[in-house]
């Protein structure tokens, strides 16, 4: 799951090595991650860099408490224009998450018809 918040961006995943009831949250912006565990103690492993890997900070914590930090995030929303509230923190981060609304934007072609994979084929 990537979940995309003015509080920072994350790829939430369950690893195969976790154990149940426990997701891993990794980052690639370190105050992001640092701000997210904050919010979590004390129910948040330690942190994890990996500078090898496509998310270098990393950590785990139970599904019940980062639900309970993305429903607060939720219950305090207060802004009608997503790009427009993350321009106001960080304009430079407002960039990126607008280069990855016009990416996303692409998925409303997934309602066309379907192509057959000969043509799909074809396409690549």
């Amino acid at each position: 799951m990537w979940i995309a918040t003015k509080n920072g961006y994350f790829s939430i995943v369950q690893k195969e090595y976790d154990p149940p009831g426990i997701l891993t949250v990794r980052g690639r912006v370190k105050s992001d991650i640092d701000d997210l565990r904050q919010r979590l103690k004390p129910q948040v492993g330690h942190l994890r860099i990996d500078d090898a890997a496509d998310y270098k900070y990393r950590f785990v914590a139970g599904h019940k408490a980062i639900a309970r930090i993305i429903s607060a995030d939720i219950m305090a929303l207060n802004y009608d224009n997503f790009k427009s509230r993350i321009y106001q923190d960080s304009p430079a981060r407002a960039k990126i998450y607008g280069e990855c609304w016009y990416a996303l934007a692409e998925l409303s072609q997934l309602d066309e018809p379907e192509i057959s994979t000969a043509e799909a084929l074809t396409i690549f």
